[in-house]
């Protein structure tokens, strides 16, 4: 496979796994609960595990994207590193947009209408919010985290058979090697040679 086409084909990858990811957060991340008072709507009450379940279930779900990938494209070119970088790199920031965008537009709620119709005292949960842009980033971050981690094993593996084996990089020396063929004696001079 050629390395335009291993990057394509991470980026392509990463896409229906983005759509995949939004989904999941649409439907799993916690929502906040408002609460109508008077005009305006307010959080019903302390709610640090909704504000901030949001946020931990996308970045869960974009880590173990990233993992997925990283792990094909070492699987499918562990002997070159950098496009699967790039690749996977590439299709991880748009799949974490796609996955962001996706959830976010599912996830959208009027509140200003709810607001408006809803009696005093009336609750709903609000729009599907991520508050700390930095989750988009896990994706990329644990591709580039797998590929840096087989890429440094193999580095390990190859220097150990190289210290084991010291002729497998060297080469065998001809002068020292017992078993190599001895080079033929010259000839004696005979009767008829030439004196000098």
């Amino acid at each position: 496979m050629s390395r335009s086409r291993l990057a394509l084909t991470l980026i392509g990858v990463s896409l229906p796994m983005g759509v995949v990811a939004g989904l999941l957060w649409w439907w799993w991340a916690p929502r906040v609960v408002l609460e109508v008072r008077g005009e305006v709507a307010v959080p019903e009450g302390f709610q640090p595990e909704e504000f901030l379940g949001s946020d931990v279930t996308l970045a869960l779900l974009l880590g173990a994207c990233g993992l997925i990938v990283g792990i094909i494209g070492v699987w499918r070119a562990r002997d070159r590193p950098l496009v699967v970088l790039m690749g996977g790199v590439v299709g991880g920031l748009v799949g974490s947009l796609v996955a962001w965008a996706l959830g976010t537009w599912l996830g959208r709620v009027d509140v200003a209408a709810l607001t408006a119709a809803g009696p005093d005292g009336a609750t709903f949960e609000a729009a599907l919010r991520m508050r700390m842009p930095g989750v988009l980033l896990l994706w990329p971050v644990m591709v580039a985290s797998v590929v840096t981690v087989v890429a440094l094993w193999d580095a390990v593996i190859a220097w150990q058979e190289g210290r084991d084996d010291p002729e497998a990089l060297s080469g065998p020396d001809d002068e020292n090697d017992p078993g190599a063929p001895e080079s033929p004696a010259p000839a004696a001079p005979g009767p008829d040679a030439p004196s000098r």
